[in-house]
């Protein structure tokens, strides 16, 4: 349900957006694309680096403006490490 209220959310605020995308790791629960599928939205994987922990960088790089979501991970589905939240919503 949170991924269908920032779809809904985003295409309030900002009626240009034709298609909300999510972006995040690709080390991101699979319920996540699930949700994507369901709600009709694209979803963006982005790398992690070398700790297997999301690349700030990339998710940054990532963004555009059909963005309404990000995600990450604490502790992560795959190698139970904690993403680096902090720098994210920074």
């Amino acid at each position: 349900m949170a991924v269908k209220t920032f779809r809904d959310y985003g295409r309030a605020q900002r009626p240009h957006i034709r298609r909300p995308n999510i972006v995040t790791p690709i080390s991101v629960h699979p319920t996540i694309d699930k949700a994507a599928h369901y709600f009709d939205m694209d979803i963006i994987h982005t790398p992690m680096d070398k700790d297997f922990r999301a690349d700030v960088k990339a998710i940054e790089q990532a963004i555009n403006s059909d963005t309404v979501l990000i995600v990450a991970s604490a502790p992560q589905f795959c190698h139970s490490v904690m993403d680096p939240i902090e720098e994210i919503g920074a």
